[in-house]
């Protein structure tokens, strides 16, 4: 009898890798997880095709990682895993930090769905916080639009350089804009003036430039 010479497929015979999380162990094929772009090394553990041992610090939680792996492996063949927001932000963060850049584009994509259908001035948190920057003027326009002054604690909220660019597109547009929220839009120049109209125009802090004194 001649016996057939045994081999592993080059595509699928999956080798794993393990990672400790807080004290939760996760085991997950390994060729989603090669990370060649992140700066967590794995501990080799036996030979190729045995486990990989990675050990994630302090700044990862096991619920952030757990909700990774939901959004690379879902349990259901072509059905992907419904993710809250929240979720979808950490699976945001953590897919920067492995180096996983088409698991965040598909993070930002979902989050999108989910901010752009609510309140703008939380999406242009979400944006600033995780540098999605292609939002902010689509996010700017939404607010311009609903016409109405922002709060104090909406401008602390996004951020001093946002807060400008929203008292400069509401100034432009002719909407309100609260002084004591700690800028000001001066009055348009008008077209006939050779001084465009800028950003410079805000004056932080909720006063006026006052020409100097001859």
């Amino acid at each position: 009898m001649v016996q057939t010479q045994i081999h592993r497929d080059t595509d699928f015979y999956f080798a794993f890798r393990t990672f400790r999380v807080e004290d939760a162990v996760f085991r997950v094929p390994r060729h989603l997880f090669l990370m060649p772009d992140a700066k967590i090394e794995p501990v080799p553990q036996g030979d190729d095709t045995g486990d990989d041992l990675v050990e994630l610090g302090g700044e990862i939680k096991k619920d952030d990682f757990l909700q990774l792996l939901r959004a690379v492996y879902p349990r259901e063949y072509n059905n992907p895993e419904t993710l809250s927001s929240t979720q979808w932000q950490a699976v945001l963060k953590l897919s920067k930090i492995f180096g996983m850049d088409e698991v965040r584009q598909k993070a930002a994509r979902n989050l999108k769905g989910i901010f752009f259908a609510g309140d703008p001035i939380d999406a242009l948190i979400c944006a600033r916080e995780n540098k999605l920057d292609d939002w902010i003027s689509p996010l700017i326009d939404k607010i311009v639009q609903r016409k109405r002054e922002l709060t104090e604690d909406e401008l602390e909220s996004v951020g001093t350089f946002l807060a400008m660019k929203i008292a400069w597109a509401l100034g432009a547009a002719g909407a309100p804009m609260r002084e004591k929220a700690g800028f000001e839009f001066k009055e348009p120049i008008s077209s006939s003036s050779s001084s465009p109209v800028t950003p410079s125009t805000l004056v932080p802090g909720g006063m006026k430039k006052k020409g100097k004194k001859r």
